[in-house]
């Protein structure tokens, strides 16, 4: 298995506090510092995004109601995960999909944002050209 190359700074920040923390608090930890440096590194480029957005999510936050049609498919997620949400009772389906959503619309944002400013730059590199 390899070994996470969070895990030392895992283990200065968490000594810091003078608390012993327990060991599955700090894999918690580790894992949680991977994905978050797995999800940097992500290009938001890389999704083929504009052909796959609802319309309706450019103006998202004045349709506040909007229901999109459930799809069901299948699935393969870390135990881990399963566990934390089935945890929270019922309706788990559901905050995972506003998860996994949320993490769309921002990624969606930010495809949005730089778009602007490429628009943005191109202008000033065009009025330099005509000056």
């Amino acid at each position: 298995m390899p070994t996470n190359p969070y895990r030392q700074t895992v283990r200065s920040i968490l000594s810091a506090s003078g608390k012993t923390t327990p060991k599955t608090k700090r894999l918690h930890y580790e894992r949680l510092m991977l994905n978050a440096a797995g999800l940097r590194t992500e290009n938001p480029f890389d999704y083929h995004v504009q052909a796959a957005v609802p319309q309706a999510w450019d103006t998202l936050e004045r349709d506040v109601d909007v229901e999109e049609k459930k799809l069901p498919i299948s699935l393969r997620l870390d135990e881990s995960v399963v566990k934390f949400y089935r945890a929270m009772g019922k309706g788990y389906q559901v905050r995972m999909n506003r998860v996994l959503a949320t993490f769309a619309q921002m990624r969606i944002a930010e495809i949005r944002r730089l778009e602007e400013m490429t628009r943005e730059e191109l202008a000033k590199i065009d009025e330099l050209r005509e000056d």
